[in-house]
């Protein structure tokens, strides 16, 4: 396809700059010479006009004739070995390489032919401004250059737009929502966990046993067989503050003593001596002896 624009191209360029010469040349003793002739197309902003430019754009580099061939034949040859890595097989890029090629190598064969391009479009605005005048190559490379810049732009769109998940882009900027923490997308209805809820290796939440919840580094979990329904607060004894399952009851500490009572273990307010069950003594005889008085 590239090919075929590219031909369409400068033929249809060179076609019309016979036709101007044809127009607005004459031959006098054997010389080719610009009549200095124009036909107007819309009175004071577009006349037909030979113009042989023997520059670049706005007279730009004249007389550089060797200059501007090599620089024109370098930049068609970069176009023709790169076109696949250019185009990437869009047909819209395929398209703009060969208006670019193709008004490349119409203006290629004037300065080589002649040493000058034939230009003949001549926009003006009456007599206060002239706009260079140009011809179809120069129209075919810059429709070429701005069709890249925008097929690229859009497709560069294009692209970003597919890489991130319609469910992590907010409407209406389409800008993915962020964790406050590491910037990384967060889908709606989604929460996020505190840093401080994380572990140091996995970055993966710490949670109690009962209920899921993260716990911050150095806290303890409640089982969910030691809190108390509906609130979930956990039971504490009255002394500690420690949890309590359920149908446990608790003791004061009043009434327990680093050691415990000598026959049972139970508990016995403090300040108090241990009583002897009756019938043992001390030593185990006392009891014998209370027994006969």
């Amino acid at each position: 396809m590239m090919l075929l624009v590219a031909i369409i191209t400068t033929v249809l360029d060179q076609l019309t700059k016979q036709l101007a010469l044809a127009r607005f040349t004459t031959a006098v003793d054997g010389a080719v010479m610009n009549t200095g002739d124009h036909i107007t197309v819309i009175p004071g902003f577009f006349d037909l006009r030979l113009v042989m430019n023997h520059g670049a754009a706005w007279g730009m580099l004249s007389g550089q004739r060797f200059i501007l061939i090599g620089v024109s034949a370098a930049m068609l040859v970069f176009i023709v070995l790169n076109r696949k890595e250019l185009s990437k097989g869009r047909r819209d890029t395929i398209f703009a390489l060969g208006l670019l090629a193709g008004g490349i190598i119409g203006n290629l064969i004037d300065r080589i032919r002649t040493g000058a391009v034939v230009d003949f479009f001549d926009f003006h605005w009456k007599e206060a401004y002239n706009f260079p005048v140009f011809n179809i190559a120069d129209t075919a490379i810059c429709i070429g250059i701005g069709a890249l810049l925008i097929v690229s732009a859009f497709h560069r769109r294009e692209n970003t737009s597919a890489t991130t998940p319609s469910s992590l882009r907010d409407a209406p900027g389409g800008a993915p929502r962020t964790s406050p923490g590491n910037g990384s997308p967060v889908a709606p209805g989604m929460t996020t966990t505190p840093s401080s809820l994380r572990d140091a290796t996995g970055g993966a939440p710490r949670t109690s046993p009962g209920k899921g919840s993260p716990v911050a580094p150095g806290m303890t979990t409640t089982p969910s067989s030691l809190r108390d329904a509906p609130g979930g607060a956990p039971r504490t004894s009255p002394g500690k503050g420690s949890p309590v399952a359920p149908g446990m009851t608790t003791t004061p500490s009043s009434l327990r003593d680093a050691t415990p009572s000598p026959a049972k273990g139970s508990p016995r307010i403090a300040g108090t001596t241990g009583i002897p069950f009756a019938g043992e003594g001390v030593d185990g005889e006392a009891g014998r002896g209370s027994g006969n008085s």
